[in-house]
């Protein structure tokens, strides 16, 4: 889900949140992921972050703050790259050299974004030119690019990326959570 041209921050963030109820509504579960609840328990302090899987008491703990950093990136990733997007890379490059400097909620992100100055349209062209040799020439960004950076990864529960279909959250397998032909569910039951 990505902000549109034609959207003001504030109608991308509404229309984020209003699809993020609908999804919670339905039961989706958005941002449950393993590594993701380690690293809010890291942030936490907990010393026992990389002991955490899915059965661990911590882990219930610490998945609604989990959740809501993965939803604030999710909104940051969807932002207008061509008004965002230096922000963006500043972030990842800041994370990459040690610092988090990411929001952790949705709020946060959208104040974020609200705030930031943009550059001048001739500062963000001289960042996008290709300078090594090139002529000058500006670089070619092409669908897998964009994929790339604003891509969505949903992870079953062993944390595998789901590519193909759906994924059952307890099982793995092909269908989705709570289907009737999932051997986890049969055996819970029984």
């Amino acid at each position: 889900f990505y902000q549109t041209k034609q959207d003001s921050l504030h109608q991308y963030y509404l229309k984020f949140k209003d699809l993020v109820d609908a999804l919670d509504h339905y039961g989706a579960e958005v941002g449950v992921n393993l590594s993701l609840v380690r690293h809010a328990a890291e942030l936490n302090g907990d010393k026992y972050a990389d002991d955490i899987d899915y059965d661990h008491p911590s882990f219930k703990l610490y998945l609604p703050a989990a959740k809501e950093r993965f939803l604030a990136l999710r909104f940051l990733r969807g932002a207008d790259r061509a008004k965002y997007g230096d922000l963006v890379i500043e972030l990842d490059n800041d994370y990459a050299k040690g610092s988090d400097h990411y929001p952790a909620t949705v709020a946060a992100a959208y104040t974020l974004l609200s705030r930031r100055k943009a550059k001048k349209a001739n500062e963000r062209q001289n960042t996008n030119t290709n300078t090594s040799g090139g002529g000058g020439q500006k670089d070619k960004v092409t669908d897998k690019d964009d994929e790339d950076i604003h891509g969505v990864v949903f992870v079953n529960k062993e944390g595998k990326p789901i590519k193909n279909g759906v994924s059952c959250y307890d099982c793995g397998g092909n269908h989705y959570k709570g289907d009737p032909t999932c051997p986890k569910l049969n055996t819970d039951n029984n």
